[in-house]
């Protein structure tokens, strides 16, 4: 028997295939009761893109798995709440480099609302995203050019995201895409550069004032000095109060330089695995047809799993997720996590601002001048107008 840290690769039920990322040598582990049992506000205690300790027989099989006895901490992590009554919430993947997020602008069309929850719940935990438009070739052959120019301008110009254009059938933007996995800087996208704001649960809370100026401070202040403010509200906060902490994220790529680990997710329907099978013909995810008679995708993939790329780096496909509810976010934080909200806001006149009916709004301005897009500023009224289970731990 031998103690080994390794990464979770699959997992199936109570069932996972570990290995020693950046080697890919396969074992299959179970987990220990206890942990198990460790308090978490979701539903899977241990997900793909996990580091944990496990103890490993001399001899392991599927009869004599590895036992998963600690899940490392995690450096971030894409989670959801599921939008029915169910209250409780899922880790999609952790420790990841990059999300790529596939969409479509017809089978199936993207849901901006859903889009746009998707990409605020990576820039919360800190995950770098960059869109994937895929199916390109079919938009073309419909005349959509104009959609597609309008979904790079609400998205590329006006939030700043990195957008890339791909086929499965045709190979346009496969390249391109793969030196993306691979660890490839790819432009300069917002959720590389911005910095964001967290707040660390607590049971009491800053003051309303202080939250403000926290909030504030996101906005206009150079990093040096917000830190400095920052650990200033700490120290006057009373113990174990909310206590705003900074994060920087980084570009894609692994902090020591190995391989990347990449999140690949969408709707079902939207071409994942075809894309998988287009960067790496060795891998054979399921694919299946759409369903014609509502224009949706059918679940072909029913685990979440990673993959090693024979380009560089590794990718996790991902179940077709069909609903995605907020977490762990306050109504006046939300707009943090808009990248072009956050730039317009420091002028606006009170702080904080809902930017929904406050005057001198710099917000509500930019909207109606063309500098933030009507859809995504829907979306925001969207998520500030949602039932409070959608967004409470």
């Amino acid at each position: 028997m031998k103690s080994v840290q390794a990464t979770v690769v699959k997992h199936t039920g109570s069932h996972y295939l570990l290995s020693e990322i950046p080697t890919w040598d396969l074992f299959p582990a179970v987990i220990r009761g206890k942990v198990r049992l460790q308090k978490s506000s979701a539903t899977n205690p241990v997900a793909v893109g996990d580091r944990v300790l496990c103890e490993v027989p001399d001899e392991v099989s599927e009869s004599n798995p590895a036992t998963i006895t600690e899940v490392l901490p995690r450096r971030n992590y894409v989670i959801r709440k599921s939008t029915n009554l169910s209250r409780e919430a899922h880790i999609i993947a952790s420790n990841i480099d990059r999300a790529f997020v596939v969409v479509t602008l017809a089978f199936p069309e993207v849901k901006l609302p859903f889009l746009d929850r998707l990409l605020v719940t990576c820039e919360v935990y800190g995950v770098p995203v960059t869109i994937v438009l895929n199916k390109i070739d079919l938009l073309r052959k419909a005349g959509a050019e104009d959609l597609i120019a309008a979904f790079h301008d609400t998205y590329g110009r006006l939030a700043g995201y990195d957008i890339i254009e791909t086929s499965a059938k045709t190979g346009e933007g496969i390249d391109t895409l793969r030196q993306a996995l691979a660890g490839s800087a790819i432009g300069n996208g917002a959720s590389a550069r911005q910095t964001k704001l967290f707040f660390e649960a607590g049971p009491t809370g800053l003051s309303p004032a202080a939250r403000a100026e926290s909030i504030k401070m996101l906005s206009v202040d150079p990093l040096a000095t917000r830190e400095k403010k920052v650990f200033g509200l700490r120290a006057q906060a009373p113990r174990g109060a909310d206590c705003p902490a900074i994060g920087v994220l980084t570009p894609c790529g692994c902090e020591d330089g190995a391989p990347g680990i990449n999140l690949l997710s969408g709707v079902s329907g939207v071409g994942k695995s075809s894309l998988i099978k287009a960067l790496d013909p060795s891998l054979n995810p399921k694919t299946a047809q759409i369903s014609l008679s509502h224009l949706q995708g059918r679940h072909t993939t029913t685990f979440y799993e990673m993959y090693p790329l024979q380009s560089g780096g590794f990718i996790i496909d991902t179940p077709g997720i069909r609903s995605f509810g907020l977490l762990d976010l306050q109504p006046e934080e939300i707009a943090l996590y808009f990248p072009e909200m956050l730039r317009e806001s420091q002028d606006c006149r009170f702080t904080p601002c809902t930017h929904t009916h406050e005057p001198g709004c710099a917000v509500k301005k930019a909207v109606d001048e063309g500098r933030i897009s009507a859809d995504r500023y829907n979306s925001y009224l969207g998520m500030l107008e949602e039932n409070t289970k959608y967004r409470q731990k």
